[in-house]
């Protein structure tokens, strides 16, 4: 895959990247945001009256919860994700290059054909992933706002219909400004974690599909092997009994 397809995965790997206390501002942002969030969305459990909206809320908790581990431990073991990364924009094991132009095509060309498809099956799920979660983000931030168009829950003009619960204040309960800081609040984490829900889903799911192409690679290479020495491998079955 070209270096700009992941380009967003490296800035995104450098930017949280602890380095020295500093020089990791954003790391520490991302702490802070997440006590802030965590910690606002448990105490909107314990004053809310309805089971299934708390029930609701300590899922969103929790899920926020492991993908903020997740950023953490991105953030401290930065190593780790540049690898699977750099597997994604590294080349084949083997040059198919080489292959082709020793014996001008042929048999040989199958391995070229082996290796684009692969390198389009990389591109297609990484565009799949970028769609799908582009998709869940933004339905995420507007769940609320469709479940009350749609139906499915009763609005309530005592809960504000942002995409995490959140305790309801008396007094700045109608203040405008407070409500954009909520919303700017709940739109920058649901932003954080979903981008670190799709580094970590494409930084695995690509990788493998790269090193699924190796093992073909092998296996094609193999196969050839067999069929153009057949009688070596006999003899040498012959020998060993």
């Amino acid at each position: 895959i070209r270096m700009e397809d992941t380009q967003f995965l490296r800035k995104y790997i450098h930017l949280f990247q602890y380095d020295k206390p500093y020089n990791s501002i954003p790391f520490y942002l991302v702490l802070l945001l997440a006590g802030v969030s965590l910690s606002n969305i448990c105490l909107a459990t314990t004053s809310e009256q309805t089971v299934e909206i708390s029930l609701e809320a300590l899922k969103d908790a929790f899920s926020a919860f492991l993908l903020y581990s997740c950023l953490i431990e991105h953030s401290l073991n930065p190593h780790r994700a540049l690898r699977l990364v750099e597997l994604i924009e590294d080349e084949f094991l083997v040059d198919e290059n080489e292959f082709v132009k020793e014996s001008g095509g042929g048999k040989w060309g199958e391995l070229n054909k082996l290796h684009n498809k692969t390198k389009q099956d990389m591109r297609k799920k990484f565009r799949y992933i970028t769609i799908a979660q582009l998709f869940i983000c933004f339905g995420y931030y507007l769940k609320n706002f469709l479940n009350y168009l749609l139906g499915i829950r009763a609005y309530d003009k005592n809960q504000w219909p942002t995409p995490f619960l959140y305790p309801k204040p008396e007094s700045q309960f109608q203040s405008t400004t407070f409500i954009m800081y909520v919303y700017a609040l709940h739109a920058l984490t649901l932003s954080t974690i979903c981008s670190e829900g799709y580094v970590m889903l494409t930084t695995v799911c690509v990788s493998t599909e790269r090193v699924l192409g190796d093992f073909q690679t092998l296996y094609l290479l193999l196969d050839n092997f067999s069929k153009d020495y057949p009688d070596e491998e006999k003899s040498v079955d012959a020998q060993q009994i």
